[in-house]
């Protein structure tokens, strides 16, 4: 009796204590006592799984945090951190090599970078996450010196994620950087064709077309439209939108467009070329001006066709009033 009596408590604590961790109504019905103790240790396992990988994502939040300050070692030591605790099928693996990948990016260890963007991509757990790994794996590879296999791996995450403006980007802005401008047109073209919002390929098109396949014009309008995504607020944007209405023979906009990026710098650190262009800007206005002022008051009022030759010599009369002509027809017109 007292151990049927033990027995039975044991089971109505475990139970309870069951109840009391548990969301009950997402309980399976008909449980018995074994069965619902199993089911609570997959709980805790998917819980305490759950802690781990906030846990990852907030050493990878610092770690990221650190690289952009160029702490370089604090983020080698976050990211290991990340790394240890991680196991190669947890969810946020492949964010942690990806990271860890950019940030040896950019601070010129291109090899390690390969390297952390290579484990990124097995570890992609969507055509996402494959697609931006593959993406990078293959700029860092050209920047190694294997081009072909470096584009290979671009085409490859474009043809992962075909409507992402992103991967026609990158894929232009390394054939803008390998100075095969003629190739890398149409990809930019495309990024813009598929709705890029950044305006970075709109940017990198206008640099095209001002300074390597010259078109002013179709520059000028796509540097306007860069204006809209936030990329105006440097003097190197002024700077080029001024050279663009300069060949254009706009100067009231190059002066407009000068001042607006002089106004970027502090008073001891105005651009050079800036001010060179405003300068110019300023002088052309000017000459603009007098010679409209200059069409202005020698305009045409009339002609006249007395003489049936060519005329050599004109004069007025003191009051103004009557003009004398002499023409090789031997004549001379006094006229009204």
């Amino acid at each position: 009796f007292k151990v049927a009596v033990a027995s039975v408590i044991g089971t109505v604590t475990v139970i309870t204590l069951i109840l009391a961790l548990s969301d009950y109504s997402r309980t399976p019905p008909n449980l018995t006592p074994e069965q619902l103790l199993i089911l609570e240790e997959e709980r805790v396992e998917v819980n305490q799984l759950n802690q781990k990988q906030v846990e990852i994502d907030q050493l990878v939040d610092n770690a990221v945090r650190a690289s952009d300050k160029d702490d370089y070692e604090e983020a080698d030591n976050l990211f290991n951190q990340a790394l240890t605790l991680g196991a190669s099928g947890d969810a946020n693996m492949w964010r942690a090599y990806h990271e860890s990948g950019s940030s040896y990016e950019k601070r010129g260890d291109l090899q390690k970078g390969l390297d952390k963007f290579q484990v990124a991509v097995s570890l992609a757990r969507s055509p996402e996450e494959r697609g931006w790994s593959t993406k990078d794996e293959g700029i860092l590879l050209i920047r190694l010196g294997e081009d072909a296999a470096g584009f290979k791996k671009i085409q490859e995450a474009q043809e992962l994620i075909p409507d992402d403006p992103w991967m026609p980007y990158y894929r232009g802005r390394e054939l803008r950087n390998l100075r095969r401008y003629d190739e890398a047109v149409p990809f930019l073209e495309q990024s813009i064709k598929l709705g890029s919002t950044s305006g970075w390929a709109q940017n990198d098109l206008a640099d095209l077309k001002l300074y390597h396949i010259p078109d002013f014009e179709k520059a000028y309008e796509l540097l306007q439209k860069v204006e809209q995504f936030d990329l105006s607020g440097n003097t190197a944007y002024w700077k080029r939108r001024a050279y663009a209405s300069s060949k254009l023979g706009n100067w009231q906009d190059v002066l407009t467009e000068t001042q607006r990026g002089l106004a970027i710098e502090s008073d001891d650190k105005y651009d050079k070329d800036l001010l060179e262009m405003q300068s110019l800007a300023r002088e052309k206005a000017d000459q603009i001006t007098e010679l409209d002022s200059a069409n202005q008051v020698s305009r045409l009022l009339w002609t006249f066709e007395e003489h049936e030759g060519e005329v050599f010599s004109v004069a007025f009369s003191p009051n103004g009033n009557k003009l004398a002509s002499a023409g090789m027809d031997s004549s001379i017109k006094v006229l009204d």
